[in-house]
């Protein structure tokens, strides 16, 4: 027996179906510091622009995934505002685990001890500083096996994470993680996922300037070295040369 709708429930059944799809559609929420495409409860894009120019730099979500379950999403000045539905939130990095990064030379080597076969590569972030003053670049993550890891990242005395960015981009991300004292993280081919809960309350962003903040709590500096004279170290098998103080200086933060 076949069932018909009354000409007004097909007209409600139609309106009730274009609401459905409306409520679906992407939107792009931008002011010039950020741009978020938001659909269905999910983030697919962040981009930053720390002059609030509009000039966006690299998708800080890894290809085809999205920050789930998400409630709301409000931006406002130079800080982007994301409220779970839930305590926990989930973040998919733009990453790629083979190969031998230079971050400073934006190439990607197969193998560790020559340049054949080097790509071209940039990954958004060089490395993270958490409120602790703990140090980790992305480099760690490459030597990685695939998985979930919980040897976290450290961000008690705040619960902040400062996420440096690459050369090529004019900002630096200070990520706020309310009531969380550790994040832990997954490491997959081409992403790598931050992970952070029980959150007393909303994740914020805010976009600063590249390389006017070293560590997100009260302005405290990050130790460094200065050898005098300074050397020069070079790597034989890329012929890259880096000055000396800047070498030590990295392997001293990353011991923190």
């Amino acid at each position: 027996m076949r069932t018909r709708l009354s000409p007004i429930l097909s007209a409600f059944a139609f309106l009730v179906g274009a609401l459905l799809c409306q409520g679906v559609r992407a939107e792009t929420i931008s002011n010039g510091y950020f741009s978020v495409e938001f659909e269905n409860r999910r983030i697919s894009s962040i981009r930053c622009d720390a002059t609030g120019g509009g000039n966006y730099g690299l998708d800080l979500i890894a290809n085809g995934q999205t920050i789930p379950a998400v409630a709301t999403v409000e931006v406002e000045g130079n800080l982007l505002t994301i409220d779970p539905l839930s305590n926990q939130l989930s973040w998919p990095l733009p990453f790629l685990k083979a190969g031998y990064y230079d971050a400073d030379t934006h190439l990607n080597y197969p193998h560790d001890r020559d340049t054949l076969g080097a790509t071209q590569l940039i990954l958004p972030f060089r490395y993270l500083v958490g409120s602790s003053g703990q140090v980790t670049r992305i480099e760690h993550f490459k030597r990685l096996p695939a998985g979930t890891y919980f040897l976290t990242l450290n961000i008690q005395g705040g619960s902040r994470l400062l996420m440096r960015s690459d050369s090529a981009q004019n900002w630096d991300l200070e990520t706020h993680w309310p009531g969380t004292s550790t994040l832990t993280y997954d490491v997959r081919d081409t992403m790598l996922t931050l992970r952070g809960g029980p959150l007393t309350g909303p994740l914020t962003f805010r976009v600063i300037p590249r390389g006017t903040v070293d560590q997100p709590t009260n302005g405290a500096r990050l130790p460094s070295a200065v050898m005098d004279p300074e050397p020069t170290i070079e790597f034989a098998p890329t012929g890259k040369s880096i000055p000396g103080n800047q070498l030590l200086t990295e392997l001293i933060q990353q011991g923190i």
